[in-house]
């Protein structure tokens, strides 16, 4: 029965994440993989990887060999897709051990619908395999099978960075459980030996951090850290002032409450436990400490373990009662990755299209009025032979087309007086600009190829677009 359950639960994950995998245009950071993926070749990847990522290699040679065999970057988010299916079941499996198959399945349907899971479980991203990895360690320490702990300890080292802050909850685990004293040498040197491939990979780690990759994250936020377990399920905050205050710290006690409950059950219980609350708290601690590294998605690997947590909690009320919150819990977690979903993200391809389709060449440049970021990489994916963009100013010289894509309604009421032609590309308008010298709106930016340049801009060094943007 827990294994048709299981299967049932990964189901609905998996058709819970294809729409999305299969509709939404490549964002920023997914262009940034897509990019390694298509590298000529397997140095070239690791190169990227080292370049412009904050990860380790794996998820990237396996989509590079993909890429190899004729499997495209947009088919390749299919692994994240199959990783959300095995993760919703892998977390029925493992709250099996320590739940009623009712209460896992809930914990199980909370990942499955859950908004950090849905939406890293579409994309070109290795998130939701560290998830999937997570829950695959901890299956593999309650059982003590030495080669699926090595397995997976390679494997997530090798993923995702954040992956070691569960090895590190495993290893706690491992040298305070009174029932495992016999095997708690053997285990913590397999767990040692399988850390070898990271550390011969660790100087490229050091250039990434030395790289500022995670400073966009920003100053220690007690308030976006008590935020966190809400967002990993629930899409949004709530609009009430009140609610908005209250509800995320009381689902951050209840998931505590829940993790106390589970270290008083079992061993298994407390192992859950701790791969709960150990990620949290060193990674809030870190971005005390000055190291920006707490967000969201770097904690997407404890949110399986906090919705068994949160799962353990309601399962000590009253049966009807219990039942009762468990279903509350799904439908809040189901009913804003619905409305999530159901708002179309940003068409890029089409907005590349629709450039093309007024008229756009290579030299042409591109003002962008909204994100710089957010329209760089996807314009550089989607335009016509991935030219390089890069950030321009206005110069004294003309050019004989300039053609604009702009986000906000504000934005486009400021910029259609100025359009000679435009069409509307779902939020974005996409048109060419009657002017032969750009002409900056408040939030624009020129986007200008690096070959051919065009006359009328100037190329801005790339160590200097963020200056130059601030």
């Amino acid at each position: 029965m827990t294994r048709w359950a299981a299967a049932g639960v990964a189901v609905l994950a998996v058709a819970m994440r294809i729409p999305g995998a299969v509709r939404d245009a490549f964002w920023q950071d997914e262009v940034s993989s897509a990019k390694v993926l298509v590298a000529h070749s397997p140095l070239s990847a690791i190169r990227q990887v080292a370049r412009v990522e904050a990860t380790p290699p794996l998820w990237y040679a396996f989509g590079w060999l993909a890429n190899a065999i004729g499997i495209s970057p947009e088919w390749y988010r299919g692994l994240s897709v199959l990783a959300g299916g095995l993760l919703a079941g892998a977390v029925v499996l493992l709250a099996r051990r320590v739940l009623p198959l009712w209460a896992s399945v809930a914990a199980g349907l909370l990942v499955a619908f859950g908004w950090q899971f849905v939406d890293h479980g579409r994309e070109l991203r290795a998130y939701e395999f560290l998830a999937l990895l997570s829950v695959l360690l901890a299956l593999a320490l309650a059982s003590r099978r030495e080669w699926a702990l090595a397995a997976c300890v390679v494997a997530g080292s090798l993923t995702n960075y954040f992956f070691l802050l569960g090895v590190l909850a495993g290893v706690i685990w491992l040298w305070t459980e009174p029932s495992l004293r016999g095997t708690r040498r053997r285990l913590t040197g397999v767990i040692a030996v399988s850390l070898v491939p990271l550390l011969v990979w660790s100087p490229v780690l050091v250039h990434q951090y030395r790289g500022h990759r995670f400073t966009w994250i920003g100053p220690f936020s007690l308030r976006r850290m008590l935020e966190a377990f809400w967002l990993l399920f629930v899409h949004r905050l709530p609009t009430a002032s009140f609610l908005r205050e209250s509800l995320p710290i009381l689902l951050l006690a209840a998931v505590l409450a829940g993790a106390v409950v589970l270290w008083r059950t079992s061993p298994v219980a407390r192992l859950i436990a701790l791969l709960a609350f150990v990620p949290y708290a060193l990674e809030s601690l870190a971005w005390l400490a000055g190291v920006r590294v707490f967000d969201t998605r770097n904690l997407v690997g404890a949110g399986p373990f906090a919705a068994i947590a949160l799962v353990a909690l309601i399962a000590r009320l009253p049966r009807p009662v219990a039942y009762a919150a468990a279903a509350a819990g799904v439908v809040l977690a189901t009913a804003g990755t619905i409305a999530a979903e159901s708002t179309p993200a940003v068409p890029y391809d089409r907005a590349a299209d629709g450039l093309v389709s007024e008229g756009w060449q290579r030299g042409d440049p591109i003002e962008a009025v909204g994100d710089f970021f957010a329209f760089r990489s996807p314009l550089e994916w989607y335009l016509p032979g991935r030219p390089q963009l890069t950030l321009a100013l206005p110069s004294q010289g003309t050019c004989a087309s300039i053609y604009a894509v702009v986000a906000g309604p504000a934005n486009q009421r400021r910029i259609r007086p100025l359009l000679a032609s435009e069409r509307k590309v779902g939020p974005l308008l996409v048109g060419r600009l009657s002017l032969h010298q750009p002409r900056l709106s408040p939030r624009g930016h020129l986007l200008a190829a690096t070959s051919p340049r065009p006359a009328c801009a100037a190329l801005v060094p790339e160590s200097q677009i963020v200056s130059r943007l601030h």
